[in-house]
């Protein structure tokens, strides 16, 4: 159920799936520190596209992919099921916390609940404790699902500021398998939506996002990335996705950066769409920077 959140006079107002001290709240307060907005809170990122579709959001920032668990592959497909266009992006170097009651202590953590990705990325700690993983719609939500339960032998995975948030007990920092944990988040839009009042760092380095249809013979990925490298493209993404209908072929996401100064992103469009079958484009827009919690 979506839920808004005020945080100043209203501007603009901006869904994230979770819960404020999420995650997702993190990078949105890193990326508008000084935007007026509401935050929309979203149980799921179908919600989050919904909230957008229907002009409750005008902006969203949605987790695309993490350097431990992976790409989160419906929220590329769900990309390629709209009309949404990528304006951002940005890197959050992501620390997970074991959260429980006040005065809890870890040998009695029996449960834990949090997002799916999150219990991914603490695997080897939830393993070596014996302690059950049980997934939750939002890292955030999972604190106050505890909060709710009130009973010491269940936790939650989630960022240190959640914790902070709801007065509740940091049992174990840095819990994550690898601690070079970092989530990419992209800031979508809708096409129609104007971003006249936000300012969006920009350089002559922009990002093309795109999702290609080929056909289904050999050399046609091989005739995608020459010409690529023929114009310098630095390829910085490529995963394919089954193709519904078509068993056993499969289209493609690709993400590369351009220098806008030697090459426009009209011509590299222009000469992809002569390779593929159908070419989608997400997004064009400035690379993204690393964020600290």
């Amino acid at each position: 159920m979506l839920r808004k959140n005020n945080m100043s006079s209203l501007t603009h107002t901006i869904a994230i799936q979770g819960e404020l001290g999420s995650n997702h709240h993190i990078v949105c307060t890193k990326l508008f520190p000084k935007t007026s907005l509401n935050v929309l809170c979203a149980t799921s990122f179908l919600e989050l596209f919904s909230a957008i579709q229907t002009g409750k959001a005008n902006l969203a920032i949605m987790a695309i992919e993490n350097t431990i668990a992976g790409s989160i592959a419906g929220n590329y497909d769900l990309l390629g099921t709209s009309s949404m266009r990528v304006v951002s992006e940005a890197y959050l170097h992501v620390h997970h916390c074991l959260i429980g009651l006040p005065k809890t202590i870890l040998k009695q953590i029996k449960v834990v609940y949090s997002h799916e990705m999150a219990l991914k990325q603490c695997g080897e700690f939830l393993a070596k404790h014996n302690i059950e993983a049980r997934e939750f719609y939002d890292t955030a939500g999972a604190v106050t699902h505890v909060q709710k339960l009130g009973n010491p032998s269940i936790a939650a995975i989630a960022p240190e500021q959640t914790a902070r948030l709801h007065q509740m007990e940091v049992i174990e920092k840095d819990i994550e398998t690898n601690h070079h944990n970092f989530t990419r988040f992209l800031v979508i839009t809708s096409k129609k939506s104007a971003l006249t009042e936000i300012n969006l760092t920009q350089s002559p380095h922009q990002k093309i996002m795109v999702e290609l249809e080929l056909q289904h013979k050999p050399g046609t990925l091989a005739k995608v990335l020459i010409l690529l490298a023929s114009h310098h493209c630095n390829l910085t993404k490529i995963e394919s996705r089954p193709i519904i209908a078509k068993p056993w072929e499969y289209k493609f996401y690709l993400e590369f950066i351009v220098d806008i100064r030697v090459l426009s992103p009209k011509k590299i469009i222009q000469d992809l769409k002569r390779c593929a079958h159908q070419l989608h484009l997400f997004g064009i827009f400035t690379p993204g920077r690393n964020f600290e919690p």
